[in-house]
């Protein structure tokens, strides 16, 4: 976008042709930091889109009933979701948090062995 070309829109200008600010908020914190962010029609009718979505699973969760108690499918469920993630945990956060504390001072050691 830029004046030059003509496709210039200012936040006002949106909010007065009847865009919703938190359509234009969504849309803007959707785009990764560091990226640009293609602005067109369809992506703010999109983020409306989005948006009234996320209104609705809102309002149906604080008006709709939901039964109380616990059965035994998802109890199984939560007893497989655990060992499901054991195999990330183990072989590959683990590692990574080795690697991250330990790795400095092992460099260290090793100069000093080395004595370099």
């Amino acid at each position: 976008m830029s004046k030059s070309k003509g496709n210039f829109a200012t936040v006002r200008e949106l909010i007065a042709n009847g865009h919703k600010p938190s359509s234009l908020r969504f849309l803007l914190a959707s785009v990764p930091y560091r990226r640009q962010l293609n602005f067109t029609p369809e992506s703010l009718q999109a983020a409306a889109s989005s948006v009234e979505r996320l209104r609705t699973f809102s309002s149906r969760l604080h008006t709709e009933k939901f039964p109380e108690g616990s059965s035994s499918a998802i109890s199984e469920r939560a007893a497989k979701a655990n060992v499901k993630l054991v195999f990330p945990l183990v072989f590959c956060l683990f590692p990574a948090l080795y690697v991250v504390v330990l790795g400095p001072a092992v460099i260290k050691i090793m100069h000093s062995l080395l004595g370099k």
